[in-house]
C-alpha cells in the first residue's frame, strides 16, 4: 500500500529508470512485489508510459506485472493504453485490452470500442472482454451491427459472451438463425452452439429450454454447457407451465449428464433440480459433500437447497444418518426435524448418545418433539443421567461449570420454566465458556425467549459469547436474526466476529444484506473485504441477490489497493457474473 507521504511519490525520469532496472533484474517474489507496489504509488501518466515498455519484454512473468502495475494506475494508464492499440505487434495491443479490463470507467470501455475494428480476432475478442467486463449497455447497438456483418466464427463466439454478460434480451432468434446458416464446418458451427447454449442462460426466456433441449439432440453439447444453461433457465422461469413431456426430458437430461464434480455449476444445477423436485442428486450426496467439504458455506448451501425440497424418501435421510460425515449427519437431522421427515426412528435413537455434542443435541431434540419419534423410555433414561447428578450440580456452587451446564440442558427438555430460572439466578456470576455453552442450550426454547435471550447476548463483554451468538442467530434464518445481527455488525469491536457476521449474511434471502455488505466493503480490515466478496459470490451462484448492486460492489473492489482483495473480486466477478467460457 502507499504512504500517506505523497512527496515521496512525485515523478522522477531517474528514479523510475532504477526502479524498473531494479524490477528487471531482481530474482526473489518478494522483491519484486515490493518494486511493483512503489512504482504503482507513484500515479503519474509518465509512470504509465514507463511501464508500457515492459510489454515487449520476452518474459512473460513481466509482461504481466506490466500489466498489473498499468492497472493500479488506474486512469493514468490510459492515455498510453490508447496509444499501445496503434501498435503494429498485435500482442502489444492485445495485452493494452487486457489491462482495460481492470480500469473501471466509461472510458476504459470507449477505448475498447475503437478496438473492434482491429483486423486480428484475437484482439477484438479482447476488446469484447472489455466491454463484457465493464457491462457497457451503450456498445449494443454497435455489438450488433459487428454481429450481423461478421463471417468470423471467433468473433461470433466472443460477441456471445459479451451478449451474455450485458443480458441482451430478446435476440435468441437471431443469433441461432445466423449459426445455422454461416458459412462453418459443422466443428465450428457445434463449438457456436455450445457457447449459445451456454449464453442462453442468461439471455434467454423459458421457451429456450425446450429450444436447449432441441439443440442436444442436433449437436454435441458439452455436459457443463448444457446442464449451466438449462439450470439457469430453470431457476429463472416459472417450471409449474412447463409440460409434462418437457420435464421428462428434463430429468433424463440431468441424470445422464450432471456431474456433481463439475465445480462451475454445482449450486446453480442443485437449484434447478430442487426446483424441479428432482431427488435423484441426494444419492450422489454424501460424494458431493466429501468432494466440497473444503469450500467455504457448500454445507450451509446444500442444507438451504435440500430444505426447498418437497419431499425427501426416507430412506435417503436413513443412509446419510450412516454417514461417516458428521456435517452431513447434523445437516440431515435438521431437515427430519424441520421437515419432519418420518422412519428413520431407529438410527436417531441412536444418534441421542453420540459423542458429537451438536449430533445427540438434534437428534434429541427430533425424539423430544416430533410425535412419531417420542420415545418415553429413552428420554427418562436420558434425563435420569442428569436429574439427580443435575440438580445437585445446579443448586451446588462448587460443581464443575461442564456438570453445572449439563445439568441445566437436562433441565430445559424437561422444564423449560425451571431452566429459565437458574439461567436468570446466575448467568452474571457464570464464566465466559459457560455463558458461551449456554447459548447451545437456547434454540431449543421459543423464538420470543430466543430473540429476548439474543439481544441480551449481543451486549455480553466477551468476544467468545459475542461469536456464539452470531452462530446460533444464522441458523435461524429470519428477518428477526438479520436484524440483530445487523445491529450487533454496527456496534461489534471484535474483528473477527464482524467478519463472521459477513460471512453468514448470505443466507439470508433478503436485499436487505446489500447495505450492511456495502458498509463492510468500505471496511479496513482487509479479511472483512474478502468475505465480503466471498458472500457476494455464493449469493450470486444461487440467484438470490440484486446482481446489479452485488456487481457494483465487486467492482468497486476490483480497485482495492491490496492485490488479494483486488484478485478475488475479479475471480468471482468472471466465474459468477460474466459467464464467459470460451471453448477453444
Amino acid at each position: 500500500m502507499c504512504s500517506m507521504d505523497s512527496g515521496k511519490h512525485l515523478f522522477d525520469e531517474q528514479e523510475m529508470k532504477s526502479l524498473i532496472n531494479d524490477l528487471l533484474t531482481a530474482t526473489e517474489r518478494y522483491h519484486q512485489e515490493k518494486l511493483v507496489q512503489k512504482i504503482g504509488c507513484i500515479k503519474d501518466e509518465r509512470t504509465a508510459e514507463s511501464v508500457a515498455e515492459l510489454f515487449y519484454s520476452d518474459d512473460g512473468y513481466i509482461r504481466n506485472i506490466a500489466i498489473e502495475l498499468l492497472i493500479l494506475l488506474d486512469k493514468k494508464a490510459l492515455p498510453v493504453l490508447k496509444e499501445k492499440l496503434s501498435d503494429k505487434d498485435r500482442n502489444i495491443r492485445k495485452y493494452a485490452l487486457d489491462a482495460l479490463k481492470l480500469i473501471k470507467g466509461t472510458e476504459s470501455c470507449e477505448i475498447a470500442l475503437g478496438a473492434l475494428d482491429d483486423l486480428d480476432e484475437n484482439v477484438v475478442a479482447a476488446a469484447l472482454e472489455v466491454i463484457a467486463e465493464h457491462k457497457f449497455m451503450e456498445a449494443q447497438d454497435r455489438l450488433w451491427e459487428m454481429f450481423e456483418k461478421t463471417k468470423s466464427v471467433w468473433i461470433i463466439n466472443a460477441l456471445l459472451n459479451t451478449f451474455a454478460s450485458l443480458e441482451v434480451k430478446n435476440c435468441p432468434g437471431v443469433i441461432e438463425k445466423k449459426i445455422i446458416f454461416l458459412d462453418a464446418t459443422q466443428i465450428e458451427k457445434n463449438i457456436l452452439m455450445n457457447t449459445y447454449v451456454r449464453t442462453l442462460g442468461s439471455i434467454g426466456s423459458h421457451g429456450d429450454i425446450d429450444a436447449i433441449i432441441y439443440y442436444s439432440k442436433d449437436f454435441i453439447i458439452d455436459d457443463s454447457n448444457l446442464i449451466f444453461g438449462l439450470s439457469n433457465q430453470i431457476v429463472k422461469s416459472d417450471v409449474a407451465s412447463l409440460s409434462v413431456e418437457t420435464i421428462e426430458k428434463l430429468v433424463t437430461i440431468f441424470k445422464e449428464h450432471w456431474d456433481y464434480k463439475d465445480s462451475s455449476q454445482i449450486l446453480i444445477s442443485m437449484s434447478a433440480m430442487v426446483k424441479l423436485n428432482m431427488v435423484f442428486f441426494l444419492d450422489d450426496i454424501e460424494e458431493t459433500v466429501k468432494f466440497y467439504k473444503g469450500e467455504e458455506f457448500f454445507i450451509e448451501s446444500i442444507y438451504d437447497l435440500i430444505l426447498k425440497l418437497d419431499e425427501i424418501p426416507p430412506n435417503t435421510a436413513n443412509k446419510m444418518l450412516k454417514s461417516q460425515e458428521s456435517e452431513l449427519v447434523e445437516l440431515f437431522l435438521k431437515l427430519i426435524y424441520t421437515k419432519r421427515i418420518d422412519g428413520c426412528n431407529r438410527i436417531v435413537e441412536g444418534l441421542c448418545d453420540s459423542d458429537n455434542t451438536d449430533i445427540s443435541r438434534w437428534a434429541i431434540r427430533i425424539i423430544t418433539d416430533i410425535d412419531s419419534y417420542k420415545n418415553t423410555v429413552l428420554l427418562k433414561r436420558l434425563s435420569d443421567n442428569h436429574d439427580e447428578a443435575g440438580m445437585t450440580s445446579l443448586e451446588n456452587t462448587a460443581a464443575t461449570e461442564s456438570q453445572s451446564i449439563e445439568a441445566l440442558e437436562g433441565l430445559f427438555k424437561k422444564d423449560p420454566a425451571g431452566g429459565w430460572h437458574y439461567i436468570n439466578l446466575r448467568i452474571d456470576s457464570m464464566s465466559e465458556s459457560v455463558r458461551a455453552r449456554l447459548i447451545d442450550i437456547i434454540p431449543w426454547v421459543g423464538d420470543d425467549d430466543f430473540y429476548n435471550f439474543m439481544t441480551t447476548m449481543i451486549n455480553d463483554p466477551s468476544q467468545l459469547v459475542r461469536k456464539k451468538t452470531i452462530k446460533a442467530l444464522s441458523s435461524k434464518i429470519n428477518g428477526r436474526s438479520l436484524a440483530i445481527l445487523k445491529k450487533l455488525y454496527q456496534d461489534e469491536s471484535d474483528p473477527v466476529n464482524r467478519r463472521e457476521i459477513i460471512a453468514n449474511l448470505y443466507k439470508f434471502n433478503n436485499d436487505y444484506i446489500l447495505d450492511t455488505i456495502n458498509d463492510a466493503a468500505a471496511s479496513t480490515d482487509i479479511l472483512i473485504r474478502l468475505a465480503v466478496i466471498k458472500t457476494l459470490s455464493i449469493l450470486s451462484s444461487l440467484s438470490i441477490s440484486d446482481s446489479s448492486k452485488a456487481v457494483d460492489v465487486l467492482h468497486h473492489l476490483l480497485n482495492d489497493p491490496v492485490d488479494e482483495v483486488a484478485e478475488a473480486a475479479k475471480e468471482a466477478l468472471g466465474k459468477e457474473w460474466c459467464c464467459n467460457d470460451i471453448i477453444r
